[in-house]
């Protein structure tokens, strides 16, 4: 998502507007910091970071010593991500988010054992730690750093697995599940810098994995039918593609999961910005998308 993660603040604002409750919310890449603000109750002070937020506040571009050093292996990410680092540290409080109404969890994922973990609050114990989450579940391979969590690990933007946390959150046991889409459908222009080759093969990969995700609900729900001979069927729209997914039922059985009901809230057309665009005007945009998106949703609905 990067730049276009604004378009979940939108969403967010939606859902607060008509009272959504929601017991879990789980991120990762801008959705993880999006998501932390969000269960801190700070929905308006997101807002106002993304409204003035631009590029030079999340990276900085390598200088020649920091071009060295990625060059001879000393350094893992092409991009200096010291902005990003300290807006976190200015903004985010564990206790804060251990005390939200909601459960927050972050997806990241180690380079050296491929392992892909769940990170809630109550794993967390300090804003520091906190602050090491959040950077290793947005850090952007080969563009941002990985980092270490417990002096362990090369831990990476859990989102080339898991783009969307959508098993994640079959394994907490929901039966509703919301997923906010940023990533096109298509692109209408091609990438003229290496940087912009990388984010364009990046977000591809993104949006395989979120696709994948989805398709995990279908095979989640056609695995219950064995069981379930006349369970009622739902469908939802990705692209052109119909998705199956399965309406909640009552739980006759004492430990028999439920169908999971899957909602896809994405721009209904081309968006503006990319993995690596902060603007404030594309931001104002992408918030008001977002809200509009969701709010014909819910009318839909």
């Amino acid at each position: 998502g990067g730049g276009r993660g604004a378009y979940e603040v939108g969403v967010a604002a939606a859902c607060r507007e008509r009272n959504f409750d929601f017991d879990w919310i789980i991120g990762t890449s801008i959705g993880a910091i999006n998501a932390t603000l969000i269960a801190q109750d700070d929905l308006h002070v997101l807002q106002d970071i993304w409204c003035r937020l631009q590029s030079q506040d999340v990276y900085r571009l390598p200088n020649p010593n920091h071009l060295r050093r990625v060059v001879f292996g000393q350094k893992l990410g092409f991009l200096n991500t010291d902005p990003l680092e300290a807006l976190l540290r200015k903004h985010v409080n564990i206790e804060r988010l251990k005390r939200s109404a909601t459960g927050v969890g972050f997806l990241t994922t180690d380079l050296c054992s491929l392992e892909t973990r769940l990170i809630t609050a109550d794993d967390i114990h300090t804003d520091e730690e906190l602050v090491d989450v959040l950077m290793a579940a947005s850090a952007v391979p080969l563009l941002f750093p990985p980092r270490h969590l417990g002096g362990e690990g090369c831990w990476i933007d859990g989102g080339l697995v898991r783009n969307t946390p959508i098993q994640a959150a079959i394994g907490l046991g929901v039966s509703e599940i919301y997923a906010v889409l940023v990533d096109p459908d298509s692109f209408l222009d091609c990438p003229g810098s290496l940087v912009q080759l990388v984010s364009r093969l990046l977000e591809i990969i993104l949006d395989h994995s979120a696709r994948s995700g989805i398709a995990h609900v279908n095979q989640y729900n056609r695995s219950l039918e064995l069981s379930v001979q006349n369970g009622a069927r739902d469908w939802c729209v990705i692209g052109d593609s119909p998705v199956m997914t399965g309406s909640a039922e009552e739980d006759t059985g004492a430990s028999r999961p439920g169908r999971v009901q899957l909602f896809i809230i994405k721009p209904r057309n081309q968006i503006v910005g990319s993995l690596l665009e902060f603007e404030p005007a594309n931001s104002r945009w992408l918030i008001r998308r977002g809200y509009e998106d969701t709010i014909q949703s819910c009318v839909a609905v």
